[in-house]
């Protein structure tokens, strides 16, 4: 079982968008997970078709069995 990091960000005009991270270590801290995230927001290094990242979600690590994929 792996622990996966699911951070949400809020798009414009409006929706939604979700990067999963796979293989977290077990003590990240929530100041690191917000820099991840406010990197991710400012590099514009993903382009959701939906929109813009405009904000931040929310974040939370949660046990997987399976391997995600990546669609």
């Amino acid at each position: 079982m792996s622990k996966v990091l699911k951070m949400t960000f809020n798009l414009l005009p409006k929706g939604t968008f979700i990067v999963a991270v796979d293989g977290v270590k077990a003590d990240v801290t929530e100041t690191e997970v917000r820099t991840v995230m406010e990197s991710i927001k400012a590099s514009g290094i993903f382009k959701p078709k939906a929109g813009e990242i405009d904000s931040i979600a929310s974040a939370e690590i949660v046990e997987q069995t399976t391997t995600p994929v990546i669609a």
